[in-house]
């Protein structure tokens, strides 16, 4: 996760024409055929499949974003930010409950 970037509040953001981190345009992304790309918060690895279970895929993990490198900024990783990981994921399961 990219240091000053708070996944907190880009958690409640909703859909837009432009990146919610850099503010950017969305680009064109051929292998889905759409603008931007579709950003984990907590990252689809076997690891985290594992400890997490199906909130990986939850509609609530992630945000569409403009590219690879905002993509990289929201991620957060169970290994260097567990504390942080644990808390994104339990804001998951409360979306998910409602």
């Amino acid at each position: 996760m990219r240091h000053g970037l708070d996944v907190l509040v880009l958690f409640g953001r909703l859909a837009s024409s432009s990146c919610p981190v850099c503010g950017g345009p969305l680009e064109y992304n051929p292998r889905t055929g759409r603008p931007g790309q579709w950003a984990h918060f907590i990252p689809n690895t076997i690891p985290n499949r594992k400890r997490y279970g199906k909130l990986i895929e939850s509609q609530w993990n992630g945000i569409v974003v403009c590219g690879l490198r905002c993509n990289n900024a929201v991620q957060v990783s169970p290994k260097s930010r567990p504390l942080l990981a644990d808390q994104v994921a339990d804001m998951i399961r409360q979306k998910e409950k409602r």
